[in-house]
């Protein structure tokens, strides 16, 4: 019974053994599964590198194939014949007629190839080969949902050429500098290039399947907006194969971008942004049927009050005050630029908009340490501290004057002194402005500056996209009071007179006869 059971098991072994070596392919591997099998050209002495990884292989889309099905059957004899070598193999041989890779779009390819730059320069000695390792191929931009792992193997195949300067010069002949010297117009070059595919610069974006017409450089995409806008060429290269989010469920243009990344200009919300016009109008009516009643109040005074001047304003508060007014402006001008980014007319161009706006935030910083330095040696930080006991009422007793009693000409209920410059509302709405508002768009500004350091992931929402929105929210809000500000400040004893007082530091008051 034992040598029965022996026997069996030797049988399934022997049967074993043998089924696993009926893979034809497994004797190619045993010599070109050597990493170190090579062969010296006679062209240029270089070694040809005729070693293939197994394990790619079988991950690749050739797989189910045996090597003899692309290769002659010359290259059954071993060692193989000198003119094995010469064989020539093109991927529409096999493609041009398979109907089940049809949807790769072989014959458009083809002819997209034929017109690149690389053919141009190269010809017939460039071939679908030198990109593509047969042996390990996979298709990325078609199939893949990780957008990160198509660029990067996409780029893959463009930097073992254009980052290998001895592969670029025995194709060419010439000597290219290297890539990040040909690239340093481009910001954030090491970003960019962990984003997006070259081929999504360096092609036409209106071409069908993945792009293969390589454009010459001098056609090559640097205009900024034509990514960063809503018109994105992006939508319709790196991010074509993606399933596109209809922008009715969450209102965002181009979602499937915002799915992945956050880019500027391209990432807008069509919610937000109408919301954003709604309390804008809201606010700019109110404002201005506010100083229609006023003005009105003012002419219907009949008392004359005396104007008492004192001394409120250092220089280095003025100072500080007409830098920050500058630069809010200039910010909120290259930021709508930004946000409304287009192909079309453009309000700024995407690069000035982008140098203003950096530029000016640096500045706002600077300028925000003055005021908090400025504040904790003075002093001055006090003015903006409100007593809490009492403070709704104090709060309710503003709120009233400016809706109600302004219009009645009724007295301030909080006059103005050199200790307290600023009335209840104003230390409250103050006090949120400076101390929490505008660090936290100083921060997310700094962040957005240098997003490598922005976490990728939080909660599995985008890093960069919250906080460019974080930051393009604050920003807004912050437009907002500034427009109010600018109201209020027409309120004094004249139109000019608080205006007057941020330029020679003195402060107008009414006291009444």
């Amino acid at each position: 019974m034992k040598s029965l059971l022996h026997i069996l098991l030797l049988l399934f072994a022997v049967t074993f053994i043998y089924g696993q070596e009926k893979n034809p392919n497994d004797n190619c591997f045993r010599c070109h599964g050597m990493k170190t099998l090579g062969k010296r050209t006679d062209h240029s002495g270089l070694i040809k590198d005729l070693s293939i990884d197994k394990s790619d292989f079988e991950l690749s889309n050739h797989a189910g194939f045996y090597c003899i099905d692309c290769h002659s059957e010359d290259f059954e004899t071993f060692p193989h014949t000198e003119d094995a070598a010469d064989e020539e193999i093109a991927c529409t041989d096999c493609h041009e007629d398979d109907p089940d890779s049809s949807f790769i779009m072989f014959e458009q390819i083809e002819t997209a190839f034929d017109a690149s730059i690389h053919k141009e320069l190269l010809g017939d000695d460039f071939t679908c080969f030198n990109c593509h390792d047969a042996h390990s191929f996979r298709i990325q931009a078609r199939l893949s949902e990780n957008i990160k792992q198509t660029v990067l193997y996409d780029n893959q195949i463009c930097m073992d050429c254009h980052n290998n300067s001895d592969k670029l010069n025995l194709y060419t002949g010439r000597v290219f500098p290297n890539l990040k010297v040909t690239h340093d117009w481009l910001p954030h070059q090491q970003l960019h290039w962990e984003n997006v595919r070259c081929i999504d610069c360096h092609t036409s974006a209106e071409e069908p399947g993945v792009a293969h017409n390589i454009l010459p450089k001098t056609e090559a995409v640097r205009n900024c907006v034509e990514c960063h806008s809503t018109e994105s060429r992006l939508a319709h290269t790196l991010y074509k194969f993606q399933t596109q989010s209809e922008r009715s469920e969450a209102g965002f243009f181009n979602a499937v971008i915002m799915n992945n990344s956050y880019v500027i200009g391209a990432t807008r919300n069509y919610y937000l942004n109408i919301l954003s016009f709604i309390i804008f109008g809201v606010t700019l009516i109110a404002l201005s049927v506010h100083g229609w009643n006023y003005a009105g109040a003012k002419k219907r005074k009949t008392t004359k009050a005396k104007i008492h001047r004192e001394y409120f304003y250092p220089m280095w508060l003025r100072l500080w005050h007409w830098i920050n007014a500058i630069l809010f402006l200039l910010l909120i001008f290259s930021g709508i630029t930004l946000q409304y980014a287009s192909v079309e007319d453009p309000f700024l161009s995407f690069d000035s908009a982008i140098t203003i706006h950096n530029t000016c935030g640096i500045l706002l910083t600077l300028n925000y340490l003055l005021f908090f330095l400025g504040n904790l040696v003075t002093g001055n930080y006090k003015q903006y501290v409100p007593k809490l006991k009492g403070i709704i009422n104090r709060l309710f007793l503003q709120a009233k004057f400016y809706l109600i009693g302004i219009f009645r000409n009724d007295p301030h209920p909080f006059h103005t002194t050199i200790d307290k410059k600023f009335n209840p509302l104003q230390q409250i709405t103050y006090l949120q402005i400076m101390y929490v508002a505008i660090p936290i768009m100083l921060v997310t500004g700094w962040a957005l500056l240098f997003p490598e350091f922005i976490f990728e992931d939080f909660f599995g929402e985008s890093g960069l996209g919250l906080t460019a929105l974080l930051h393009t929210i604050t920003g807004f809000f912050l437009s907002l009071f500034m427009f109010g500000h600018i109201y209020l400040a027409t309120t004094g004893t004249s139109v000019m007179s608080n205006i007057r007082a941020m330029i020679n530091g003195w402060h107008e008051t009414e006291q009444e006869h």
